[in-house]
């Protein structure tokens, strides 16, 4: 079932050649999250489904082909770009993008109490590297995604129920939280944003 659309970025806020602009120019990192309540008497298990835009089927850095935002498609292992985190009660559970059939597409598993509520997140991994020319790490050529800044990835979200066996209802609320930033060698001069994203259905409430 659909959600919503999500897009996760950690590049500028302007682009590079507007040098002129240069001094109000700040770096942005943000990420999606989804607020999932179960307020039903039983557990809920469910995957959530990312499929990225046809548009970013690019290669994030030279020589490296079959490369998608979330990790090479023969390596399912490297999903080193994005962070993924659970949280239910008040520690970040870290969670990994499983491949399916879909070379576009990447699912997380999870698991919600009784009467209880998560937060998922997902955002860039600011401090992966990006190899350059297929080096050997560790090697000095290669720069993190933090220091590329150049990371922009949308798409949709779906969600499946994987248990119990009978219809539930949920309630889900996605948001675009963002962190602006100048410089992480001097003071930040940090701003935040966040904001709700609209439903495919329109309204919070979700019968799976």
């Amino acid at each position: 079932m659909l959600v919503s659309t999500f897009e996760i970025l950690l590049k500028p806020q302007l682009p590079k050649n507007f040098s002129q602009l240069g001094n109000v120019s700040r770096k942005v990192l943000q990420g999606y999250f989804l607020t999932i309540a179960n307020p039903n008497n039983f557990n809920v298990s469910l995957e959530l489904s990312f499929t990225v835009s046809p548009s970013f089927f690019t290669e994030l850095a030279p020589a490296a082909p079959n490369q998608l935002p979330f990790g090479k498609i023969d390596e399912p292992s490297n999903f080193n770009r994005v962070l993924v985190f659970f949280d239910v009660n008040g520690g970040n559970q870290k969670l990994t993008l499983q491949p399916t059939e879909r070379p576009d597409t990447r699912i997380a598993s999870l698991s919600i109490p009784a009467k209880d509520t998560g937060l998922f997140i997902l955002q860039p991994s600011p401090f992966v590297l990006i190899p350059v020319a297929n080096p050997q790490p560790p090697d000095p050529k290669s720069k993190t995604l933090l220091d590329v800044a150049n990371f922009e990835v949308r798409g949709y979200v779906e969600i499946e129920r994987t248990s119990p066996a009978s219809p539930v209802q949920l309630l889900l609320i996605p948001e675009h939280r963002g962190t602006f930033f100048k410089d992480l060698t001097s003071p930040p001069q940090l701003d935040q944003i966040a904001y709700s994203l609209p439903t495919a259905t329109g309204g919070s409430l979700f019968t799976l």
